[in-house]
Formats: C-alpha cells, sequence, structure tokens
C-alpha cells in the first residue's frame, strides 16, 4: 500500500433511518484520510433517503435500490465503491475510532497480505459490553485452519482489497443467513489475512439479530453449506472438513428448532449433525436437550 489509497466502507440499510447513522458517523469520524461511506439503502420505506440526504448532504454516497435482502446490496455496494480497498459495516454496527489508520497500517506493513482484520467488542440490547481476548496471538497468513475452528473475524471486522473481494469473495445471494461465515470461509481458503492488533468494530445488537431468527435460520436450512462446495477449486482443507461444516450448521438448525419448541424437528437436526460428525456433535448441552425432547414430545 502506497500512500493513503482510498477505502470504501459499505453499509447496507433498510428502514434503519435512525440507527444507521451512527454507523455512517463512525466511519465519516476516522482519522484516515482516503475514504467513502457508500450507503446502499435495500428498498426503505420510512424515509431513509430522504434524512440522509438532508444529513449528510454530499458527504456520503448514496445508493438506492428495490429491496433484495442484505446480501444483494452489499454486494450492490462492493461493485460501486471506487476504493482500492473496502470494508463491510451493518447499519447497527460502528468502526472504533482508528480502525480505518490500523488495518491501512497493517498493509503497509505486511506487502503481501491479500486482507487484514482486527478484533471486535460485541454490545447487547443492555448496553453490556463483551471484548474479543486481545492478549492472545492470532493467526495470521494462512488462517483456515484456525477460522474453522473459531470465528475470530466477522462481517465489519476486516478490510481487503477490493479486486480479490469481486473474484473471491461476494455474498451468496440466495442465503439469509451464514451468508458471511460461507464468504470468510471461500476468503480464508484463499487468501493471507494478517492481524492489526487493535479493535476495529462495536457489533451492537438493536432488536432481532439474524441469528435469532429461528424461523429464518431453519427455512435456509444447510444451503449456506451446500453453496460453499458447489464453489470450484475448493481448498482441499475445506473439502477434508466438510462433514464437519455440515454437522455445525445440522447442529445450529437443531438449536433454533429448540428455541421454537419444535421437538421432533430438533431431534431430526441433532441426529443429522452425528451422521455427519459424532465428534463435533457431542456437546452436553444438545444431549441435556435432547432428553428434554423426548419429555416434551
Amino acid at each position: 500500500m502506497a500512500g493513503n489509497p482510498l477505502v470504501s466502507v459499505i453499509i447496507p440499510t433498510y428502514n434503519r433511518a435512525a440507527i444507521v447513522t451512527g454507523a455512517i458517523d463512525s466511519v465519516i469520524s476516522q482519522d484516515y484520510p482516503e475514504k467513502e461511506a457508500v450507503v446502499v439503502d435495500d428498498g426503505s420505506t420510512d424515509s431513509t433517503g430522504e434524512y440522509l440526504k438532508e444529513r449528510y448532504s454530499g458527504r456520503i454516497r448514496y445508493i438506492y435500490q428495490d429491496n433484495r435482502e442484505k446480501s444483494a446490496a452489499r454486494n450492490r455496494g462492493i461493485r460501486e465503491a471506487k476504493g482500492e480497498f473496502i470494508c463491510m459495516l451493518d447499519s447497527d454496527d460502528v468502526l472504533l475510532p482508528g480502525a480505518l489508520s490500523a488495518m491501512a497500517d497493517c498493509f503497509r506493513k505486511n506487502p503481501g497480505a491479500d486482507a487484514v482484520y482486527g478484533l471486535s467488542i460485541r454490545k447487547d440490547k443492555e448496553g453490556k459490553e463483551r471484548r474479543t481476548d486481545a492478549n492472545r496471538k492470532y493467526p495470521e497468513g494462512d488462517i483456515l485452519p484456525f477460522f474453522l475452528k473459531e470465528r475470530f473475524i466477522n462481517n465489519n471486522s476486516f478490510m481487503i482489497r477490493r479486486e480479490l473481494m469481486l473474484r473471491y469473495g461476494m455474498y451468496r445471494e440466495e442465503l439469509t443467513n451464514h451468508e458471511d461465515y460461507e464468504m470468510l470461509l471461500r476468503l480464508a481458503s484463499k487468501l493471507k489475512f494478517y492481524f492489526c492488533g487493535s479493535f476495529t468494530c462495536m457489533v451492537r445488537r438493536s432488536g432481532q439479530s439474524a441469528k435469532d431468527n429461528y424461523n429464518k435460520i431453519i427455512g435456509q436450512g444447510v444451503l449456506a453449506m451446500d453453496c460453499l462446495f458447489s464453489a470450484p477449486d475448493l481448498s482441499p482443507a475445506l473439502v477434508r472438513l466438510k462433514d464437519t461444516l455440515y454437522a455445525k450448521e445440522y447442529l445450529d438448525l437443531a438449536a433454533a428448532s429448540y428455541h421454537l419448541g419444535r421437538w421432533g424437528l430438533f431431534r431430526q437436526y441433532f441426529r443429522k449433525a452425528i451422521s455427519r460428525d459424532l465428534f463435533t456433535s457431542m456437546r452436553l448441552r444438545f444431549f441435556r436437550r435432547y432428553i428434554v425432547s423426548l419429555v416434551k414430545y
């Protein structure tokens, strides 16, 4: 990275006029000099467009499209971004001060980097913060084996060369859940990631989180893994762990079914997880839930 190339931060939004301003302000206030906030309005009906145009008056790039869900909005922003580098930012989350500078500096220090990442702070509805452990060592280079075990990168915590996102990334628009996880698995299997050593984003829970929309999770099934393993030229490491990744998806479906009180469906998904990878599925809470499901139904 020579000088300060333009960094585009993509912010998809839908009916969050009062919330998305926090995300936008966190981009505008970054000390990194060359940046743009690209806000993709995914068919809002709450006057988001008028409000943002009046509030920011040319300080952001506002793009409107008919409602096609968040993955399509993110992809639209990536395609229309002008930056050499891009970051993603959900409309209810914020970049932390100095995040863009920290990640840009990491690129400068690591010329072979394709992407860089930082740490996250998670803030729940009651305002309680949970920080990722900053004192441990985080992987660099080929991070896939580590990311398969722990999701230490999230959708808002990394910066990537735009050309590589267009080539290897982009979001599967048919997915309504785990679309970011599926994409990050593909990226981690192809690219070299480096750790910038800083907290870069705060993930805030405002309203229902996607991971708590149990009906949507069940409705998608294991499509995220079907999409992943239909991609060409997959890493051998991913192929070897196909059953493990499917088992994890079935466990998520089992958990969603349990929360909805759909006991028979819970048992069905739990058995599928066991059939894929017994070791991955051997979690005490799921066996306890299995016993409860037998009593309930």
